[in-house]
């Protein structure tokens, strides 16, 4: 794993950075990890085995909800040129 988010349940289910994910309910895991994750309902549980700094380990991973954060930043059609200027801040825009 390159990342594990805070209150996700990776996280809650005990996974760590660069913990490698070998199999998920008795099935080996290859480039499907995120289709069958996505084949989940919340509530589930899934067993994993991971392997942990060269050791294997066992984990049972409860699927949560999406507690993931997202903005969108839109530009008024009528916007001051204050607002036009931090608009363009955060987006960098017209910067080097």
């Amino acid at each position: 794993m390159r990342g594990v988010n805070r209150g996700s349940s990776a996280w809650d289910g005990g996974l760590n950075v660069n913990d490698e994910i070998i199999s998920m309910d008795g099935m080996r895991v290859g480039d499907d990890l995120e289709r069958r994750i996505a084949g989940m309902a919340v509530g589930d549980t899934a067993e994993v085995v991971i392997s942990r700094d060269g050791n294997l380990q066992s984990l049972k991973i409860k699927m949560l909800g999406d507690a993931s954060v997202r903005y969108q930043f839109i530009k008024l059609p009528n916007s001051t040129p204050v607002q036009s200027q931090i608009f363009n801040k955060w987006l960098e825009v017209g910067s080097n």
